[in-house]
């Protein structure tokens, strides 16, 4: 893959990934302001904390979800090279995390990190999320902290993939793209939950 070619994917993935679907939902659909209430993410659980409409949260996140698998999508269409689906996957979050439109403010990643996975492996994708979502569980109830929970899995999604033998992009791919995720909940480590809530 040429310079150029990387440089447009990474371009692709992240100006679609930074499109704030969050903000944009909060603020039309309830007026909220997300990224001064609850955590101050932008992502689908942050939106449903903020506004307590679980369409809210559900549309949020199936939005995010999309623009990662269009960016997929769209890079390994227009170049043929092996690693630009992941390259513009992997930007895809950090757009999301860090979004231009926001001040660099955004989401955790992790609905935009599943579209891109999905797009180029969707079976070992569901097979792995299914697997970190039954360690999320087990290590919450230890932890009793969502994002320390999370950054524990997301260590995990790697070597889970390498273990259902998936190609090296998509393996680079699921290993890199946690990154962003382990990074947006480093600063909700010492986060105060209130009861009940995730």
């Amino acid at each position: 893959m040429t310079i150029a070619t990387g440089v447009l994917c990474a371009l692709l993935g992240y100006f679609l990934g930074a499109i704030p679907t969050g903000a944009l939902v909060g603020r039309l659909w309830h007026g909220v302001d997300v990224l001064h209430s609850g955590s101050g993410h932008t992502g689908g659980l942050n939106v449903y904390r903020t506004t307590g409409n679980r369409w809210a949260l559900v549309l949020t996140g199936l939005i995010d979800c999309a623009l990662a698998m269009l960016a997929v999508s769209l890079a390994r269409a227009w170049f043929p090279a092996p690693w630009a689906g992941p390259l513009a996957g992997l930007m895809a979050i950090v757009g999301h995390n860090w979004s231009v439109f926001l001040g660099l403010r955004g989401g955790v990643g992790l609905s935009s990190l599943t579209g891109a996975m999905i797009t180029l492996s969707p079976l070992a994708t569901l097979a792995c999320a299914a697997i970190l979502v039954a360690i999320w569980l087990a290590v919450n109830r230890v932890l009793r902290h969502s994002a320390r929970s999370t950054i524990v899995v997301m260590l995990l999604f790697g070597p889970v993939m390498w273990l259902l033998r998936q190609p090296t992009p998509v393996l680079a791919l699921g290993t890199f793209g946690a990154i962003p995720v382990i990074l947006k909940e480093l600063g909700d480590f010492n986060r105060v939950y209130e009861t009940g809530a995730v």
